[in-house]
């Protein structure tokens, strides 16, 4: 097998994968608070969900 070929090969096994981990950086914080109870926010200082005060 060429050496192209075989990049090429690889680059579209890859491909998948890098558009997920890119897709679902940065997004564990909003899943957090997404899972808190409805009127309720995510405290990142005691990583739990808390009820606002004021």
């Amino acid at each position: 097998m060429k050496a192209g070929t075989l990049v090429t090969v690889l680059l579209l096994a890859t491909m998948p994968s890098m558009a997920m981990a890119m897709c679902f950086k940065g997004h564990a914080e909003e899943q957090i608070t997404m899972s808190c109870p409805e009127g309720q926010v995510f405290d990142t200082e005691t990583n739990s969900c808390i009820t606002p005060t004021g």
